[in-house]
């Protein structure tokens, strides 16, 4: 019962994305840089832009996730199916402890008529036992398995809609951001977390739109 609460206590939240590498410029040197001489590099190696500038941009994750809608309406949709495994298995496991409960106290007062007919219902507990154990088992993998789907679905959200910015941004790289994360400081003017968040939204809000 504690392995399952300690899982299913686990707040739902969407792993950072760490970093978007995307869309690298793909410029050849101009014909009067012909003159220097040729170095090569490796392809893990990539080109600097010819004006000598990255053009770099960052996403506040923990903003994005905040106001993003669809992540909102799937976390309280886990909450819920949490809550309800929850009940699920609390309302099992109360039932075995008043089942053996009653096991025990018959025990004591000598209620069984036979050592078969005692060692028979020993045997039912341990296996109702064994039962609440794999029922414990199945609801936390099952939590798990749900939370990777989920976050798997947001993540491909966001790239998507990453991607989709950047074929007209042309960014060099977009960057995560989230408190304590590896970006310590970043120039308000390069935040796009409001235009990515837009998007989102206005897809999700699109999409619902379609279902109905």
């Amino acid at each position: 019962m504690k392995n399952l609460s300690s899982v299913l206590n686990i707040i739902l939240l969407v792993a950072v994305i760490v970093l978007f590498v995307l869309h690298f410029s793909d410029k050849k040197p101009s014909a009067d840089q012909g003159a220097a001489e040729p170095v090569s590099v490796s392809d893990s190696v990539q080109r600097i832009p010819q004006d000598g500038q990255l053009r770099v941009a960052f996403v506040n994750m923990d903003v994005l996730l905040d106001n993003y809608k669809l992540y909102n309406e799937l976390q309280s949709a886990m909450t819920s199916r949490q809550t309800q495994m929850e009940g699920q298995f609390e309302r099992e496991a109360t039932a075995f402890q008043q089942e053996y409960q009653q096991f025990m106290e018959k025990v004591e007062r000598g209620g069984f008529l036979t050592q078969q007919s005692a060692e028979y219902a020993q045997n039912e507990i341990v296996k109702k036992q064994e039962n609440l154990q794999q029922l414990e088992a199945t609801l936390s993998s099952t939590l798990v398995k749900e939370q990777d789907d989920m976050t798997k679905r947001i993540l491909d959200s966001i790239d998507n809609v990453i991607g989709q910015f950047n074929s007209q941004a042309h960014y060099d790289f977009i960057i995560s951001n989230s408190l304590g994360g590896v970006l310590l400081f970043g120039d308000d003017s390069f935040n796009i977390t409001d235009q990515v968040l837009s998007t989102l939204n206005q897809r999700y809000e699109a999409s619902t739109t379609a279902q109905d």
